[in-house]
């Protein structure tokens, strides 16, 4: 009788500090509850979710404001079933001059993030040659936006832009 007493006591107090974990500790039990209060944490205006991409436990969203001037890419991580907020990057602002913007971040335990967006219509993919000869194609368009998360230390590559026939528009490092 005393080790069930032993064991129920110890079951709540186990019980206890997970809950005391999960609840001061930044931790959700829904990837877009974890987002939206990454966002306000952050004071980002941001509000329309444009795209995201995963990589292993890694998550990146993209979010725009109205307009779409400015973008921000908020990262969460997946621990079991929660998530937790990772590396962000708010207001970066578009670039209304150019064929297409280059939003990149590196972090060691995902590589590198990258998001394009194109102004330019005309643009069908974007090849992301790093130095190391990785190449990546970007050409999943979701509101002009494309991104990939390449598993890399290479940070320095090139990027070129295509049209339907192949043939290159800009070219930017």
């Amino acid at each position: 009788m005393k080790r069930e007493r032993k064991l129920f006591r110890n079951i709540i107090i186990i019980s206890a500090l997970l809950y005391v974990f999960y609840y001061f500790g930044g931790y959700y039990i829904s990837k877009e509850q974890c987002i939206k209060e990454t966002m306000r944490s952050l004071y980002v205006k941001e509000d329309n979710v444009i795209m995201e991409i995963q990589n292993d436990n890694a998550i990146r969203t993209l979010v725009v404001d109205d307009n779409v001037s400015s973008l921000s890419v908020i990262g969460t991580k997946k621990v079991g079933p929660f998530y937790h907020t990772a590396s962000c990057s708010t207001g970066m602002k578009m670039k209304d001059d150019e064929n297409f913007s280059i939003y990149s971040s590196y972090d060691s335990a995902n590589g590198l993030t990258s998001f394009v967006y194109r102004n330019n219509k005309g643009v069908a993919y974007i090849e992301l040659t790093l130095d190391n000869g990785t190449t990546t194609v970007l050409d999943d368009w979701h509101e002009d936006f494309a991104g990939a998360i390449v598993d890399t230390d290479d940070i320095y590559g090139i990027y070129r832009a295509y049209d339907e026939n192949d043939v290159l528009i800009e070219e930017k490092e």
